[in-house]
Order: C-alpha cells, then sequence, then structure tokens
C-alpha cells in the first residue's frame, strides 16, 4: 500500500514537470527558428552591403545576431520565473496581513485547570459573526441560554449558520459584536488554549492520528489501559480492538484508512469519554454513518454524557429529536426554539415543517 501511494504521489509531482520540460522544449525550437531569422538577415544584410559596410562591422552584425537566441530565452525565463516567484511574494503578504490569534494561556483570567466549566452553561448574547468585515453577517444578533446538563439540537437549512455558531464557540472566527458566556464567564477573556481543551468537538469527519489506537483514544497519555478499555467498551469497538494481533498498540493508519467510517468515528467518540469535558459538541457527527452506528452514538451519548451540556447540529432531524431543546436557525437569526414537542404540536413552526418534508417519505 505504501509503495502504490508513493508511486501515485510521485506520479502526480511529476506531472507539473513533464508539462515544464515540454514547454521548454517547444520554446527552444521557436527561439532557435527565430534567431536564425536574425542571422539570415544579418547575413543578407552584410551580403547586399559589401560596398558599404566594412569587414568588421559585417562580423559584429553576425556575432551579435548568433546571440539574440540565448539573449531571448534568458529574457523570457527570467520574466517566467519572476512571475512564478512573485506567489511566494503573495503569500508571505497575505500571512503578514492575517490578524494575529489571541494568546494560547492568560495566565491573569484563565481559570485552574479543572475547576471550570463546572456547570456547562453556555449563553450567546447578541452575537454577530461575519468572516469578513467586507461581507454580511453569517449570525445576526444571536441570543439564547443553555442551561447546564441540557441537550440541544440546532437545526436549519444550508447556510442558516450552524457551523458558523461552533466557530464562534470555539474562537476560530472573532465576533464582530456580542459576546458568549460559558459559565458566566466571556470566552473572549480566555486563551485559547484554554477555551478550545476544555470544549469536546466531534465532527462529521473523524481525526484520527498516525499512531496507535490507545494514542487516539488517549493522546495527551493521562488514563490507564483499563480506563481506555472501558471508553472503548463503551462504543461497543471492545469486540472489534480484542480480535487485533496488537489490540491497543495496533497502529492506525492516516486519516484511520484501515478503519471503517463507523469505526472511526466510534473512536472518536471513545476520545471524547475519556476526556469528560462538561460541554460536548456534535457536528452532524452522525450524517454519514449507517443506522447501527448511529444508534451507538445516540444511546452512549444518552447513557454516558447525560450530566454534559451536549450541542447537537443536526441536518436528519430524527438524531435531535430526543433533545431538551432545539434551536432553530435561518440566516443567521434564530427564528424558533422550544422542546420538541411544542414545536412539532405548532403547524405553522419551521421546524414542523422541516420534520413533515423529512420524515413524512418516512
Amino acid at each position: 500500500s505504501f509503495i502504490y501511494d508513493n508511486e501515485v504521489l510521485v506520479a502526480n509531482n511529476m506531472t507539473p514537470a513533464l508539462l515544464s520540460i515540454a514547454a521548454n522544449r517547444w520554446l527552444s525550437v521557436r527561439l532557435e527558428m527565430l534567431g536564425n531569422i536574425f542571422v539570415v538577415i544579418a547575413a543578407v544584410s552584410a551580403t547586399l552591403n559589401r560596398g558599404t559596410m566594412t569587414p568588421g562591422l559585417a562580423g559584429i552584425s553576425i556575432t551579435y545576431a548568433l546571440q539574440v537566441t540565448s539573449t531571448l530565452g534568458w529574457m523570457i525565463r527570467a520574466a517566467s520565473n519572476i512571475e512564478t516567484n512573485m506567489n511566494n511574494v503573495e503569500r508571505i503578504l497575505q500571512y503578514i496581513s492575517l490578524e494575529q490569534e489571541d494568546e494560547e494561556v492568560k495566565e491573569d483570567s484563565d481559570p485552574r485547570e479543572g475547576s471550570w466549566p463546572s456547570v456547562g452553561n453556555v449563553e450567546f448574547r447578541d452575537v454577530v459573526l461575519k468572516y469578513r468585515e467586507s461581507q454580511p453577517a453569517v449570525l445576526n444578533q444571536l441570543s439564547f441560554t443553555i442551561e447546564g446538563g441540557q441537550k440541544v439540537g440546532v437545526c436549519g437549512r444550508t447556510g442558516a449558520g450552524k457551523s458558523s455558531l461552533i466557530m464562534a464557540l470555539f474562537r476560530m472566527v472573532e465576533l464582530s459584536s456580542g459576546q458568549i458566556l460559558l459559565d458566566g464567564m466571556n470566552v473572549r477573556s480566555l486563551g485559547l488554549a484554554t477555551l478550545r481543551k476544555n470544549i469536546t468537538i466531534i465532527s462529521q469527519d473523524p481525526a484520527l492520528f498516525s499512531d496507535t489506537i490507545r494514542s487516539n483514544v488517549d493522546p495527551f497519555h493521562e488514563h490507564s489501559d483499563s480506563e481506555i478499555w472501558e471508553a472503548i467498551e463503551r462504543v461497543s469497538l471492545k469486540e472489534l480492538v480484542s480480535s487485533l494481533p496488537l489490540r491497543l498498540d495496533t497502529f492506525v493508519a492516516e486519516d484511520g484508512s484501515n478503519f471503517s467510517l463507523g469505526q472511526r468515528q466510534l473512536l472518536c467518540l471513545s476520545r471524547a469519554l475519556l476526556r469528560r469535558s462538561r460541554i460536548v459538541v456534535l457536528d452532524e457527527a452522525t450524517a454519514s454513518l449507517d443506522f447501527k452506528t448511529d444508534e451507538v452514538v445516540q444511546l452512549t451519548i444518552r447513557q454516558y454524557f447525560y450530566d454534559c451540556t451536549v450541542i447537537c447540529i443536526a441536518h436528519r432531524l430524527q438524531t435531535i429529536l430526543d433533545s431538551d431543546h432545539i434551536l432553530v436557525l435561518d440566516q443567521g437569526h434564530l427564528v424558533e426554539q422550544g422542546s420538541p414537542r411544542s414545536l412539532l404540536d405548532d403547524e405553522s413552526s419551521v421546524f414542523y415543517g422541516m420534520a413533515r418534508a423529512q420524515l413524512a417519505p418516512q
């Protein structure tokens, strides 16, 4: 597998080199033709003007004509190299102009490790988020409160602002205005590392590293093997891992390619179980999973994250119908919120319309 992948990558890398060599050969032939034309012109001129042109001048003109080919080639290649290398200058200028991220740790304002968040309250206050100042807001005056321990489903059509909500929560993009409070603390006052290590996210694309199963489930080596086995058992992977020759020391290929998509997602879920964060975010975590794996994920969340605040971003509404609270977004605005039952009982609600469109054919 490695040899095949290596050959494919080498072939892909050589493709532009082959085009560059072919273009150089094409250019050389035409420059030689052009140079020969100059030499012929110089020689004919010297012959026709042999009565008025001295031998020295005729020799110099032909000599310079012979150098036209190399001079033109050098000029064209130099111009091409300048254009190519300017891409590097443009990237450097782009990186210089990027807004610098906040500090990783703020000693003066960060809470003591393990003491925060203790409840898991999440509050958005008039949050406005823009990816660029010149662009319209993707979150517009967004306000809501999530009590600690609640399971909240967030839904909306494509472009409603669901993913932007996560970007704001993790401070991947800074707010244009408004506040996000976690247990009463403004996330803007926290160091980025402090904030992000206290929130667990399970995304649609499982994130696995080229390392052992043990290091993927416990990347900071903070837990014993018995705790790792317990987390793996809770996500119904114990039988699979136990059947592997090296068990926890089994190597995980890049992006987890030696495991199925469902198994990769369950490994990520076992990692979240070990972390035991008070706030857990599921970003379309089950969108690409089969029904059986989806059921395992939902059951694990209900059983082992019952005392955590769970924010579930979902496109498939059946995954959030058992939530305590539902937030419905549309173009960055919070258009509805309430319990699933109250929203489904209101036939005029947006959530009812979305549920009817998705669930009626079933």
